[in-house]
């Protein structure tokens, strides 16, 4: 059968599973592998990555079979021929035959993996399967662990891997078993941020995200972490608010802190410069009024993603993308929509109400009775600093209805101005009726904040362009998966959109 995608017949398109992992001694501010004393693997039993925009620090769980051998870089390439001419072989108490080298491969033990070193994990395939076979050590060719050419091929078709656009997980080890199976836990480049403090700020006015995080703002909080704010985040010039910080806080903390108000702060690397460079993105969430009209404003996770060069929406085939279909489709009405709206005010008191749709309006009828505004509330500075939640009055049970969240993007939002953003965005959500997740195969290399196009020619009701919420990634003998979760629907196809074939 032809493969469209990639243009290949027969066992061509039988794509075999490749990876390669980087451990190496951590540098502050050094972005590049050092020439010596890296580790690489090239085989694992397991891998498993979370990535979220709204978590500052994605995690990664890596297990590595029993015999794993590693290699460790060298200096030059005469060193690494040399070593090649010196194999030795051994049985283990398992009868596991185990090739190494004098000085720069071995198999892997724990002692490799020590907590705060940095970890670089690339995935891909090939059909090719002698690239497959590379990191096997042959007599007649060696591996890739001793010519540096062949580890250079080998490198080469992860790069050619469909999806490809950097590592897949980029950070430190957190954690390492004491014992084999190796086992480690990892936490993206972002756990830096856990080790820095922010001074005592009480602003007498609003706060920008400049302020805090540029390298010319007031207090640049983001001096000597390596990373930079994202020149996308600046020219947004995100306001805040009057936010109170203290030495209390991490700036891990701080960042963290600001998805409670639908404002999110995650790393993003560009591996296009040399050395590549890593960036804070700040950025607001599906939950605005623009977003909801499909267009988004500039600083929304999804606008600042699309500047990155990821692809304004990436097609999911349900013929052939798709390894798992999660996706329910439930019944749906909107009648039963409920709105939690949320804004600061001038005071800085958060403002909570939440909207509902008249059950006796009908059409014709007076557009003031066409809602009903319900559990109002208002949590004051004081109760915020004290953690409190805000007291309601006559609650409204809203078990029947489908809820979700908005938050005004305007600081200084009176009320009336979070009712008529509300309203907006009642009337412009899609009750697409999707539950559930989609797993995929590997070979699109999703990240979260991007939109995708659902295209299933049986069950044409859930097509459409979604928001990716989470992505999970799994690597190893299960083959190479992502679940993705596409809890909001950002605008489905038209029947004319299927007729042009869009």
């Amino acid at each position: 059968m032809k493969n469209n995608r990639y243009g290949q017949d027969g066992k061509q398109a039988f794509h075999i599973l490749i990876s390669l992992i980087q451990v190496w001694d951590k540098a502050d501010g050094d972005m590049v592998p050092p020439a010596n004393n890296t580790l690489e693997i090239a085989e694992v039993e397991s891998i498993e990555i979370s990535d979220s925009y709204r978590q500052l620090i994605n995690k990664a769980k890596v297990r590595f079979p029993r015999g794993t051998v590693i290699r460790k870089t060298s200096e030059t390439v005469e060193d690494v021929l040399t070593d090649a001419k010196t194999v030795t072989a051994s049985v283990d108490n398992r009868g596991i035959l185990l090739t190494t080298r004098k000085s720069y491969s071995a198999a892997a033990s724990v002692a490799d993996f020590s907590v705060g070193k940095r970890i670089r994990i690339y995935l891909g395939y090939t059909t090719d399967p002698r690239i497959a076979s590379l990191p096997k050590f042959n007599s007649k060719r060696g591996s890739i662990f001793t010519d540096s050419s062949l580890h250079e091929e080998y490198f080469d078709a992860i790069k050619n891997s469909p999806g490809y656009s950097g590592p897949i997980f980029d950070g430190y080890i957190s954690k390492c078993s004491i014992d084999t199976p190796i086992e480690l836990e990892c936490e993206d480049l972002a756990s830096v941020l856990k080790q820095f403090t922010t001074p005592n700020i009480e602003p007498k006015k609003d706060l920008t995200v400049n302020d805090l995080l540029a390298s010319d703002g007031k207090y640049k909080l983001l001096k000597d972490t390596g990373f930079e704010l994202y020149p996308e985040t600046k020219a947004c010039d995100i306001n805040i608010g009057k936010v109170l910080f203290t030495r209390d806080l991490t700036l891990a903390d701080v960042l963290t802190t600001w998805s409670k108000s639908h404002l999110y702060a995650y790393v993003y690397v560009d591996y296009n410069q040399n050395p590549p460079k890593p960036y804070i993105v700040v950025g607001r969430s599906y939950f605005t009024l623009n977003f909801a009209k499909g267009t988004g404003g500039k600083d929304s996770i999804l606008k600042q993603r699309e500047r990155m060069g990821f692809p304004s929406a990436v097609d999911i085939d349900f013929n052939y993308n798709v390894a798992e279909n999660g996706l329910t489709l439930v019944q749906s009405n909107k009648d039963f929509l409920c709105v939690q709206g949320q804004c600061f005010q001038d005071d800085n008191s958060v403002y909570h109400i939440s909207l509902i749709k008249n059950p006796d309006w009908r059409e014709g009828d007076s557009e003031d009775k066409k809602w009903r505004w319900v559990n109002e509330s208002k949590l004051s500075k004081k109760k915020q600093r004290a953690g409190q939640s805000p007291t309601t009055q006559a609650k409204i049970d809203m078990n029947k209805y489908t809820i979700v969240p908005y938050i005004s993007r305007k600081i200084g939002c009176t009320p009336d101005e979070l009712k008529g953003e509300m309203i907006a965005y009642y009337e412009d959500f899609h009750t697409n009726g999707i539950e559930g997740s989609l797993t995929l195969f590997g070979d699109l290399q999703l990240q979260s904040g991007i939109k995708v196009h659902l295209i299933d020619p049986y069950y044409p009701a859930k097509n459409g362009l979604y928001f990716i919420d989470e992505v999970t990634t799994k690597f190893g003998l299960g083959g190479f998966r992502q679940t993705i979760k596409l809890p909001y629907c950002i605008k489905l196809d038209t029947e004319d959109d299927e007729q042009n074939g869009k």
